[in-house]
Formats: C-alpha cells, sequence, structure tokens
C-alpha cells in the first residue's frame, strides 16, 4: 500500500473522526418505526427497475455534445484575431472576470454540462447505466476519466461506501462532519483551520481538493492512500491505478487539444464541474435539522430519510438526470436508472403518505441555492450541533 504523505499520516484526528471525551450525545426515543426496504420497494412499479442501454447513451450523447460544444466555442473565441490583437494583460483581464467571478454563460454552460455527464457516469458506477457489467466498465471510464479526468473506479469505491453507511457520523465518506464541542481541537488543525477561514469558496476548491489531494478519505488520483485503501486487496489496487492512468492521460489529451487556451476552455469549466457538484451533494445531505447516527443508533433506512429532495427549478432538475429531486428514493435503492427517478419519488412518497409515513420524507424548494450554499458555509461550514447527533435509539424500529 502507498505511504500517505506524512502531514495526513498526522492528521489521525480529522480523518478517523475522534471526539473529545466531554462530548454530550442525546439518547433519542424513536417514537414511529420505519418502512423496511422491502415495503419500499413494494410501492415501485417493477418497469422503474429497467435498464435501458439506448436511454441511457441518448443522455451520454447530449451531455458529451453541450460539453465538446460549448468548450469549442470557448476556444474559438479565445483564438480570434480581434482577441488575439488585445494585449495580454487585456486578455486575462477580461477573461478572468467573466470566467472565474461570475462566470460567463459559456464558461459555467460548460461546467454545468460536465456535471450533468458526472451524473451519467454516476449510473455506470450503480450499474444501472446498462444491463451490460462491461457496458458500465466502459462508459463510467469515458464520462468520468476521460472527459472530466475523474478517476471512474476509485470515485466508485468511495461512493459505495459513502451508500452504505450515510448519515453515520464515522463511516460515512465525502463530506466532512464535525460537532461543535470538537471546536477547540479543529481549530488547531493547520490546514482545517485555513480551510473554515476560506469557507466561502469551498465549492469552488473541495471537489479538486478530494481528488487530488485526498481529503478527507484518501487518494482518487496518484497514489491510492488512506482509509479508502486500507482493506483493498490488489486488484483494487490494480483497478484503482487503471482509472488514475487513463485520467492523466487524458489530462495530457487536453492540453494537446486545447492549447494554451486549456486553462479557460477546459481548466474553469472544470472547476465550475466541481462547485455543481459540491453544491448538489452537499445540499443533499446537510440541512438545519439533519440528524447523524453514531455506531448502535445508525441503520441504512434511518440514514436515508435524514437526506433531502430540493428543487432547484429553470429547468435545472430535469437536465441534470434529476438528482436533485429524486435522491431521497436513491437513498433506499441505488441501483435505479436515473431515467426512472421521476416515477420512483412520486411512488415513494405515495406510499409514505398511504403507509402514515408522511413526515419522514424531506422537500425543500432551492431556488436560490447558487447564493445559499455559500451563505449556508458562511455561516455552519460542517459543523453539526451535538444534538443532532444520536448515540442511542431506545426504540427499534
Amino acid at each position: 500500500m502507498c505511504r500517505a504523505p506524512e502531514w495526513h499520516q498526522d492528521d489521525k484526528f480529522s480523518i478517523e473522526q475522534e471526539w473529545p471525551k466531554d462530548a454530550k450525545f442525546p439518547d433519542i426515543v424513536i417514537d414511529q418505526k420505519y418502512p423496511s426496504l422491502s415495503q419500499i420497494k413494494a410501492w415501485i412499479p417493477a418497469s422503474c427497475f429497467e435498464k435501458s442501454t439506448a436511454k441511457s447513451m441518448y443522455y451520454f450523447v447530449r451531455d458529451a455534445s453541450c460539453i465538446l460544444g460549448t468548450q469549442a466555442a470557448i476556444l474559438a473565441l479565445c483564438r480570434s484575431a480581434a482577441f488575439a490583437a488585445l494585449p495580454l494583460l487585456v486578455q486575462y483581464a477580461a477573461l478572468w472576470p467573466l470566467q472565474f467571478a461570475s462566470g460567463s454563460p459559456l464558461g459555467r454552460g460548460s461546467g454545468f454540462f460536465m456535471w450533468c455527464m458526472f451524473v451519467v457516469g454516476h449510473d455506470c458506477g450503480h450499474t444501472t447505466f446498462s444491463p451490460s457489467s462491461a457496458v458500465n466498465e466502459i462508459m463510467g471510464e469515458v464520462s468520468h476519466s476521460v472527459l472530466l479526468c475523474t478517476p471512474f473506479a476509485p470515485w466508485r469505491r468511495s461512493h459505495h461506501r459513502h451508500h452504505s453507511y450515510h448519515n453515520h457520523i464515522k463511516e460515512d465518506y465525502s463530506h466532512m462532519w464535525f460537532t461543535e464541542s470538537q471546536q477547540h481541537k479543529i481549530m488547531r488543525i493547520p490546514h482545517l483551520a485555513f480551510h473554515y477561514a476560506i469557507r466561502v469558496a469551498t465549492p469552488l476548491v473541495n471537489w479538486f481538493l478530494y481528488l487530488y489531494v485526498g481529503q478527507p478519505d484518501g487518494g482518487h488520483f496518484l497514489p491510492l492512500y488512506g482509509r479508502l485503501w486500507k482493506d483493498a486487496s490488489l486488484g483494487d489496487f490494480l483497478r484503482g491505478y487503471a482509472s488514475s492512468a487513463v485520467s492523466a492521460a487524458s489530462m495530457c489529451l487536453w492540453y494537446q487539444v486545447y492549447g494554451d487556451c486549456v486553462v479557460r476552455a477546459y481548466c474553469l469549466p472544470w472547476m465550475w464541474y466541481g462547485w455543481w457538484l459540491f453544491t448538489v451533494t452537499f445540499f443533499q445531505h446537510h440541512f438545519d435539522e439533519m440528524l447523524l447516527f453514531r455506531d448502535g443508533a445508525w441503520s441504512y433506512v434511518r440514514g436515508a430519510f435524514e437526506t433531502i429532495d430540493r428543487t432547484y427549478g429553470f429547468g435545472i432538475d430535469d437536465f441534470h438526470h434529476n438528482i436533485t429531486d429524486g435522491h431521497v428514493m436513491r437513498r433506499s435503492f441505488p441501483p435505479m436508472p436515473h431515467c426512472h427517478r421521476t416515477e420512483w419519488a412520486i411512488r415513494m412518497r405515495e406510499g409514505l403518505e398511504r403507509e402514515g409515513f408522511t413526515n419522514l420524507y424531506k422537500h425543500r424548494s432551492t431556488p436560490s441555492f447558487a447564493l445559499d450554499i455559500h451563505t449556508f458555509l458562511h455561516r455552519n461550514w460542517f459543523w453539526v450541533k451535538d444534538g443532532n447527533v444520536v448515540s442511542k435509539v431506545r426504540k427499534a424500529e
């Protein structure tokens, strides 16, 4: 196994989520039962489980065309004679505010379409892109490792862990959680204190840090290390490094294609893709009344119903494959093709209402999500109230 950087090894606290002795966790009595997975599945028509390679390929081609089209437009602008005639400093002064500060329609649009492509690859990771395992593997590599320089197999490994332990305070992957009683310790860890200081900018940098730096779960690119790989087999490592090699080759490819315009045509849209990914996934799992669970209190169903569906509006939810307003259902049954996600969500809500579980389902209209993500992080960062961490459940489901 590859050796982690020294600063990462020393920071056991941030990775393993140790708890101070004076932390107080409430005993919470569950007054109602949760539906079982078999109950939820019975509410869903069998047709919703059907996988269609043709439909998935349509969405792949649609999103790939949008990515390449918008990036080609940015490239054409950057290489136009009129633009080239401008002094170099003027070029950068004109492009950076448009693409970085406000996000030009082309720059942000391309990043959004890259995010939509990520969702297509996400289905490959759940084996719902196609009934064929070979097609799922190949298209996962193309959609993630090639088009997005996001190593498919390492991401799939951490994402599987995330789904297996959603809202478990220690075992969940992807987003950090720290209780307010931990604050005095967190602020003594230099890189976390710095992260807190720049928390408003978190959506712009966190996906890069997660993939390429390995915070907080371990390496997803080069090298592969950390808790993500602690029980990995040789085959797991080889598969992970194969995806990393494809991503490294893709970085070289995009540099060859875009040349001196690679930052403006690819890197800045990639940053916006990271912004979308962080914003959507963070808001799926973070809201003020959210509960987290410790060992002995957590269960798969409890964790699933402590996530939330959100409606962004403006046609966004449908275009990025309803991953915002069809998320809670996906928590219960990950092997669900995204093309059926809307019907799944409707059937689940009907079943919950019919069986008296209505209050379990959480939904929030979030049309101002682009501003809300930054204000929420400024106010809360990754803090969670100690009273929102359940250490014991007295009543069985």
